[in-house]
């Protein structure tokens, strides 16, 4: 019997975290977790996290801090899986492109110019913000003193 025919698997396809050609996407699903003291969730379809295997190596160690803090009591949940994870990516280097994503060797090439634009925007972005912030606790540590004292 012939195997049916159909697109041929592409041998290399664009990360679409890092817009890298690579030769091997990974995808892991975990769990997310929030607790607060009157509030419990768990997310029971998870997190996917998929791209290259270096993207997808970040990617699961910065879901593991964010776990950390929002999980909480309750991060015995999701590290121990993450953890898992990552070990798994890097036992796991030859080339394989799953089918789900043949999608990826379409995407187009990224536009250098909007990139370094966006790049601009964020960075004003969080300046906007960290002197936000910084009047907020220039306001709590010297005016509310003078605030106090005047009681």
């Amino acid at each position: 019997m012939e195997a049916p025919a159909g697109p041929a698997a592409p041998s290399h396809v664009r990360c679409p975290n890092c817009m890298r050609m690579t030769d091997h996407i990974q995808s892991y699903r975990h769990p997310f977790v929030v607790f607060a003291i009157v509030f419990f969730s768990v997310d029971g379809t998870g997190q996917t996290v998929f791209g290259c295997p270096k993207c997808v190596r970040k990617r699961l160690r910065e879901n593991m801090l964010v776990s950390l803090l929002i999980a909480n009591v309750l991060c015995w949940i999701p590290i121990p899986v993450i953890v898992l994870q990552l070990q798994a990516s890097h036992l796991d280097t030859h080339p394989s492109i799953p089918p789900e994503y043949w999608y990826l060797a379409r995407l187009p090439l990224p536009n250098r110019a909007a990139r370094v634009q966006e790049e601009r925007a964020r960075r004003k972005r969080l300046w906007v913000i960290l002197f936000i912030l910084a009047i907020v606790i220039a306001a709590l540590v010297f005016v509310m003193p003078v605030l106090a004292d005047r009681r």
